[in-house]
């Protein structure tokens, strides 16, 4: 236990060795950085679209539609907010608008469809896209009505402000060159393209480096309520919860007695539970049973 107390500290010292506070110069580099690489994807995005050919029969026929969009009736007129939503996006503006159906409305189309449209048919999967996101699209909707626009710009603002967070927590840790290769290299990945488009993860990103920062801090209700949110934001948000238990760990083996001083203030923590609770309360009202997104995924 001495041996992986020394190594674990080590460790900690080796980061500690280069770390800086942020500046405002970096804070801005970053940020130039970041919407430069967001306008590059952006510019793609649209040139392909303008480019690209799809039919009315391959549209329909494509996923689940909340609202039909004209890109198989003309890719040249196309809406630039329609651009970015496919897939699960549909799914969550059909939640910021219409919310979460009762069991007396899942199924109420016909078993013949085309276009597959949500509010018609498969209503029942909604409760597989947990409900936070769509929250959050449904108060931007409050500056901008369309519920296309308030996705992509929600998306947007929450994946900036999160990658800045995540630049400054790195300063910290690992001083300025490497936060600031971290943050570009991250949105540039081809993973970062959910970080520009209306999904979750602009959302989840920004609450999983809120809460490393909560823990850093040793703020634990802070801690409680990135986590619980992060569970309610995606089904495998409950991952989050490795996050302060991996701090507590190595706080644990550099400091055996560190957890006795802190107990009282960590049961902060708890609140997580709060942010799922409502939602399966939520749940058990509508349908009778709180763990319902289990059942139509059939997990």
């Amino acid at each position: 236990m001495e041996r992986l107390r020394i190594q674990t500290q080590r460790f900690h010292d080796s980061f500690r060795s280069s770390a800086e506070q942020p500046t405002w110069r970096g804070l801005a580099i970053v940020t130039l950085a970041v919407i430069l690489i967001k306008l590059v994807v952006v510019a793609a995005g649209v040139c392909a679209a303008h480019h690209g050919t799809l039919s009315r029969r391959d549209y329909e026929q494509n996923s689940h539609h909340h609202k039909l969009i004209s890109r198989w009736q003309d890719p040249q007129d196309i809406r630039f907010f329609d651009l970015w939503v496919a897939s699960d996006a549909q799914w969550y503006n059909a939640i910021a608008e219409q919310g979460y159906p009762t069991r007396e409305q899942f199924d109420t189309g016909s078993p013949v469809y085309n276009p597959k449209l949500i509010a018609e048919k498969d209503t029942q999967l909604k409760y597989a896209f947990f409900p936070l996101w769509g929250l959050t699209i449904r108060a931007m909707q409050t500056l901008f009505s369309d519920v296309h626009a308030a996705g992509f710009i929600a998306a947007n603002i929450l994946s900036l402000a999160a990658l800045l967070i995540l630049y400054g927590f790195m300063c910290h840790r690992a001083g300025p060159q490497t936060a600031f290769w971290t943050v570009v290299l991250y949105v540039a990945s081809p993973f970062g393209l959910f970080l520009h488009v209306p999904f979750t993860e602009s959302l989840f990103l920004l609450l999983a480096v809120l809460t490393f920062v909560a823990c850093e801090r040793g703020s634990w209700w802070l801690t409680g309520v990135c986590v619980g949110l992060g569970v309610v934001t995606r089904p495998n948000g409950i991952a989050m919860s490795v996050i302060p238990a991996a701090f507590v760990f190595v706080e644990v083996i550099r400091q055996p007695g560190w957890l006795r001083g802190q107990f009282p203030r960590a049961l902060g923590i708890l609140v997580a539970v709060v942010p799922l609770a409502l939602f399966l309360w939520h749940n058990a009202a509508q349908t009778g049973n709180a763990y319902v997104f289990a059942e139509v995924i059939n997990w």
